[in-house]
This record gives structure tokens, C-alpha cells and sequence, in this order.
């Protein structure tokens, strides 16, 4: 046991009222030439500024980035909200997502933490277009595998009950997500899949360990290995998720499960979380490690800049 969890105050269950905050990002311009320009070219065209910011991934080229924070009660929703670019994560909502995390868990009024997508989407993973615009593929790297090692050591060290709500399709981060939260619940219309290799990339987010203790080491491989596409049912199957339920009701019969989750007593939801988790947490952190290092030398990789190349030029046509 890494400490006696603390007790949420009594002030966790007064308020029923629904309250929503944003996290906003910042408008950045895209430039066609990104991929041509030196680094003190870069600095010429935007600033020394600005290109520090660019380069410590304080914003990125995507589009304005949230969070949308729900407070229901003693549940906090956390929502992927950029449904016009599939719920993607570049370095800002990552920054953002991070953050949300460690204020639900630090929170006393909150017992719940759950995460959904906008849209029909629930995550698209990261986004692509960051990286083929990157003044530096050697900063790029670097700072990706370093945020989203971060990300995810927020999720490991996490004390609070974490629930994916995962409402539609799910790739990359977004199916790894849910093998370090404590439970997940699938809408019929979602499927999920984590076409690493075929970017030239290695697994994220602990996956490399929590997979195969999920799954099993074939079904993990399918997933890790082989970028196998499965749906809802066959989640529900291998273990992935807890329970599908159809699209149609997916946020009314959800919304149940968390009014339901929220009335359970807080300091034996905390004791029982560390009685399951606490004895892996060394092991989480050592996998999300290891494929920190394994991807900031992949996305690099000659492999990954053309399987990003590959992919912009199929969307054109």
C-alpha cells in the first residue's frame, strides 16, 4: 500500500447541479512549408517565441483544442470535444487531458472520473497532421513520446476510479486508454483498433503489459502487433470492455451506472482501487517507460514519415 487514501469531504454530495468548464487551446496557423524549413528558418518566420512554444509543444498546428469538465454530482465527465477533427489528441489536448486528470483525482468532491468522446467518436488517437508539419521530426519525437508517456503515468498514479465510456470508434490511445482505467462500457457502434505497426510505431500507454494480462498474449497481439479491427461485441468477448450497450441508450444507460457508482462509499472505493492496482503500479510505470524510449526512437523511424506521407496522400484522393 502506497499510502491510506484520503476521505472526500461531505460537500462531495450536495451538489447535484450540472456544471461544464473548458479547457480552450489557441488558434495556430498551418504553414505549408513546415516540412522544408530549418529550425533557424522556423524562428524567422514565427519568432523566437513562438517557435519555442511550437517546439515545447505548448500548442500545436491542429485546430482549437478542450477538454469539456461535467461535474454530475460527485462524478467528474471528462470529454474528448473536437468531433470535427475525430476527437484526435495533439500536444495541447494531451497537455489539457493530463491536467483534468490530476484535478478530478485531487478533488475532494469528487468519487468518479470518466471519459467519453463528442460526437459518435470516442478517440481517434494522435493527431498525424502535427507531425507532418513538425519544423523537427527530432524535437517532434522527443516531445510526443514524452507527453504521452506523462498522459499516462497520470492515468497509472490516478487513485480516484477512472471509466471509459468509449461511445463510438476508438484508435490508438484511444483503445489504450481503457486497458488503465478500472472499468469500460462500449456503445454498439463502437470498434477498436491500434495500428501501430502499420505507422512504423511500437504500443503506448502500458499497453505492452496490460494487454496481454487483459487479453492474453494471441488476442494482444491481434491488436498490438497486427493492427487486427475489432468491434463492440468482440471487445466484450476478450475482456476489453465490461458491457456494450446499444448506441441508442448508451448515454442514458451510462449516465445510470455512474449515478449508481457515485452513492458507493468513497473510502472503500479508494482502499479497494489500491488493493487491485497498487501492486502493479511498478510494473505500469516500467511499460509505459520502456515504450517512451521505444517511441521516441520509432517516430523518428524513415518507416513512420512515410506511413504519415502514405496516409495524407490516401485521404486526398
Amino acid at each position: 500500500m502506497e499510502g491510506q487514501p484520503s476521505q472526500v469531504s461531505s460537500q462531495a454530495t450536495v451538489s447535484k447541479m450540472k456544471s461544464v468548464e473548458i479547457t480552450m487551446g489557441k488558434n495556430v496557423p498551418q504553414f505549408s512549408k513546415a516540412n522544408t524549413l530549418g529550425r533557424q528558418q522556423w524562428k524567422r518566420e514565427l519568432g523566437s517565441k513562438r517557435c519555442q512554444q511550437m517546439f515545447t509543444g505548448s500548442f500545436s498546428t491542429a485546430a482549437p483544442s478542450f477538454i469539456e469538465k461535467e461535474s454530475h454530482g460527485t462524478v467528474k465527465i471528462l470529454t474528448f470535444n473536437d468531433p470535427k477533427r475525430r476527437n484526435t489528441i495533439n500536444f495541447e489536448k494531451t497537455v489539457a487531458f493530463m491536467e483534468a486528470i490530476k484535478e478530478a483525482d485531487a478533488d475532494p468532491s469528487v468519487n468518479i472520473i470518466a471519459i467519453t468522446g463528442k460526437g459518435d467518436i470516442f478517440c481517434s488517437g494522435t493527431d498525424l497532421a502535427v507531425a507532418r508539419e513538425t519544423p523537427s521530426i527530432e524535437d517532434y519525437a522527443s516531445h510526443l513520446s514524452t507527453i504521452t508517456c506523462e498522459l499516462f503515468a497520470a492515468f497509472i498514479d490516478c487513485k480516484k476510479p477512472i471509466v471509459a465510456l468509449v461511445n463510438g470508434p476508438a484508435i490508438g490511445m484511444g483503445v489504450t486508454m481503457i486497458g488503465l482505467c478500472d472499468t469500460a462500457y462500449a456503445a454498439s457502434s463502437a470498434t477498436f483498433t491500434t495500428p501501430f505497426t502499420a505507422l512504423g510505431l511500437c504500443a503506448e500507454g502500458a499497453s505492452s503489459y496490460t494487454f496481454p494480462r487483459i487479453l492474453g498474449y494471441a488476442k494482444a497481439s491481434s491488436l498490438l502487433l497486427f493492427n487486427e479491427r475489432i468491434n463492440a461485441t468482440k471487445a466484450l468477448e476478450w475482456g476489453l470492455v465490461a458491457d456494450v450497450i446499444p448506441k441508442e441508450t448508451f448515454e442514458k444507460e451510462t449516465r445510470e451506472k455512474l449515478r449508481y457508482m457515485s452513492e458507493l462509499p468513497i473510502k472503500a472505493l479508494l482502499y479497494s482501487k489500491e488493493l487491485i492496482r497498487g501492486r502493479e503500479r511498478h510494473h505500469l510505470h516500467a511499460a509505459n517507460n520502456k515504450e517512451r524510449e521505444a517511441l521516441s526512437i520509432l517516430l523518428k523511424s524513415e518507416d513512420f514519415v512515410a506511413s504519415v506521407n502514405n496516409f495524407f496522400a490516401r485521404k486526398k484522393k
